[in-house]
């Protein structure tokens, strides 16, 4: 969404200065193009040095100091969920899902409601967090092997079937 907001400020930019928007355009391109191939740290570079650039740009531009805001937040929002990146191309080229959009909203809505202030009860902030790690682990998959693997004789345990269910 950062890309986004940035785009429609180039967009902007370009009736002011076409030449800088388009360069602006390109780079943004390029940061875009390593962010879907998980290369964090050099998004992060070019992040930052596209935020020293634009802040050092001289134009007529009205929205100037909301693009230097907007490129500079983009390289603190690089900088600060580096670790997180995800390499979308090889899930892409695996086959594998690359939208968390289902778990978003189903998880934006629980949360939403319960975070409300009319209601009587009321989640932190470290519960509702726990919720979603819960949750995403519940979607993908993940969460019957994390329980096996904290507790080994829970696989044994879920393939027996109780003696009462065979009796009856």
């Amino acid at each position: 969404m950062r890309l986004t907001g940035l785009d429609q400020y180039v967009k902007g930019l370009a009736h002011h200065n076409p030449v800088e928007a388009l360069a602006l355009r390109h780079r943004l391109e390029r940061i875009k193009w390593r962010l879907w191939h998980g290369d964090g740290d050099e998004a992060l570079t070019r992040a930052q040095a596209l935020a020293a650039d634009v802040a050092a740009l001289n134009s007529g531009y009205p929205g100037r100091k909301r693009l230097i805001k907007a490129t500079a937040g983009l390289a603190t929002y690089i900088a600060n969920n580096a670790v997180a990146i995800v390499n979308y191309s090889r899930r892409w080229y695996n086959g594998e899902r690359i939208s968390t959009a289902f778990v978003e909203s189903t998880v934006n809505l629980v949360i939403s409601r319960r975070f409300a202030k009319k209601q009587q009860m009321q989640w932190s902030k470290v519960g509702a967090h726990r919720l979603l790690q819960t949750r995403t682990k519940t979607l993908d998959g993940t969460l019957p092997d994390l329980f096996a693997q904290w507790y080994p004789g829970m696989a044994v345990n879920d393939n027996q079937v109780p003696a009462l269910a065979m009796a009856a």
